[in-house]
């Protein structure tokens, strides 16, 4: 995994998909993490990309 870790801190940003009433919605990223072999990003939990994700987490 960490090949595609290093790949996403390489290039700086990085985009993610949501679904936002039906719809898709894309929105660029910066922080991500990798902890045992996992990938993890961060978002606010009061923002609208937390409740999208919560709400369908298909990503």
């Amino acid at each position: 995994m960490s090949k595609v870790y290093d790949f996403i801190k390489d290039c700086e940003c990085f985009y993610v998909a949501t679904i936002n009433n039906d719809f898709p919605t894309v929105r660029p990223f910066g922080a991500i993490m990798e902890v045992s072999d996992k990938l993890y990003i961060a978002t606010h939990d009061r923002n609208e990309v937390h409740k999208q994700l919560r709400t369908n987490g298909h990503i």
